[in-house]
């Protein structure tokens, strides 16, 4: 199964890290990171007040109340300065999530999810994220987790459940997500692209040991 994961910028890479899967969610909601709102999305409104609306994101204040993103002046904010509203994407196919994700808590805020970009999964370079992992097959993933269902029948839950449904596992599982660009197998040697440069400083750490 491909994945997509992130960037090579500094602050778009995926993490390393181990932890547990607890739960999954079926047409989700994409609640986007308010680094994503004031570096991307901000400047985007800037230039386009029906930014939001065409993309069929709602805006929220702090105090979670809807309001019309076109009155705010987006060009006050960046990176360095958030803006203090929250931007929702409603769930489906057609959302940034696609029909699943799979959530395993992290202080990274990362997990796997769907994707409607399914074309990106055909090229070799695959990193196009912002740190979290889409994965090509989510409906073959599901089946697995949930261990009853076939991939066809998984996706006929999505469709079924209609809203935002939270199913948790019955246990949970552990999940590993490794940089490594050389892998051993069945006595061959395989070697990957460095995509985010951490070999130079692997060999400069084991180096300054030696000294």
């Amino acid at each position: 199964m491909r994945t997509i994961v992130g960037k090579r910028k500094v602050n778009h890479q995926t993490p390393s890290f181990s932890t547990h899967m607890k739960y999954m969610v079926l047409n989700p909601n994409w609640n986007v990171p308010s680094s994503i709102v004031s570096a991307e999305m901000a400047p985007e409104a800037s230039r386009n007040p029906g930014y939001f609306k065409k993309k069929g994101y709602k805006v929220m204040d702090r105090g979670g109340n809807v309001i019309d993103p076109s009155t705010v002046n987006w060009g006050q904010y960046s990176r360095s300065n958030r803006a203090p509203y929250r931007v929702v994407e409603s769930r489906g196919a057609g959302g940034a999530l696609g029909t699943v994700k799979f959530i395993f808590p992290n202080r990274h805020g990362v997990y796997l999810h769907d994707t409607q970009s399914r074309r990106l999964f055909k090229k070799d370079f695959r990193a196009y994220s912002h740190g979290c992992v889409r994965i090509e097959k989510p409906a073959e993933l599901g089946s697995v987790l949930l261990g009853d269902r076939s991939p066809d029948e998984f996706s006929a839950l999505i469709s079924k459940s209609g809203h935002n449904k939270h199913i948790n596992l019955e246990q949970s599982l552990p999940v590993y997500l490794l940089y490594m660009t050389a892998w051993a197998d069945d006595n061959q040697v395989y070697f990957y692209d460095d995509l985010y440069s951490r070999d130079r400083s692997l060999v400069q750490a084991k180096n300054s040991k030696r000294g």
